[in-house]
């Protein structure tokens, strides 16, 4: 039984690596997010989400329910106060 197990959690690993990820990684919205990473220079694997420029995450804020986060960011970024 606890072989079974094991082969069902290697399996799952192995789909969600070989199918899943690779899936998420061909969509629109995260293909531009890792564009807009490599833009601006920024290493995922190093990143601290305080050091990092708040438009990076405006797209984000604005799907939470905040529309006018993106254009806050933006202007934080051009050194306009936000409203």
């Amino acid at each position: 039984m606890r072989y079974l197990k094991l082969v069902a959690v290697v399996g799952l690993l192995i789909v969600i690596w070989l199918v899943a990820l690779p899936w998420v990684a061909r969509l629109a919205t995260t293909r531009q997010y890792i564009e807009r990473l490599d833009a601006r220079g920024i290493d995922p694997s190093a990143m601290y989400y305080t050091e990092l420029p708040p438009d990076i995450f405006a797209d984000a804020e604005s799907h939470l329910g905040r529309p006018m986060a993106g254009e806050k960011a933006r202007d934080m970024i051009d050194g306009e106060s936000p409203q």
